[in-house]
């Protein structure tokens, strides 16, 4: 469809305006026990330029379908330029009363 692409910056000129990235969680499988009475509650955190965003908490779930939770960070333009931090997905299981407990992390550079 015509008019839906971003205008073409001229030559020598940067691009402008804010930029994002899309993150899509859809699943995690095989998952340890992590409480020693019940299953495991997970949920994701995700850290990207100095954001974070965290998934609903499935309870009671070794294999949990997040139903494709999708999450947008911004990226200005004065980041751009900068090396990218990676970002940053830890899987932590949910527990009433402390901290969650960290199953497991992956860094996408």
């Amino acid at each position: 469809l015509k008019g839906l692409d971003p205008p073409e910056p001229e030559a020598g000129q940067e691009a402008a305006g804010p930029r994002r990235v899309q993150v899509t969680i859809s699943s995690v499988k095989h998952l340890p026990k992590m409480d020693t009475f019940g299953t495991c509650d997970p949920f994701c955190q995700m850290d990207f330029a100095a954001q974070q965003h965290k998934t609903s908490v499935k309870k009671g779930s070794y294999d949990a379908t997040f139903e494709e939770e999708t999450f947008l960070f911004d990226v200005l333009m004065e980041d751009a330029a900068a090396p990218p931090s990676p970002l940053t997905i830890t899987v932590l299981d949910w527990d009433i009363g402390s901290a969650p407990d960290e199953i497991g992390t992956v860094s996408v550079p």
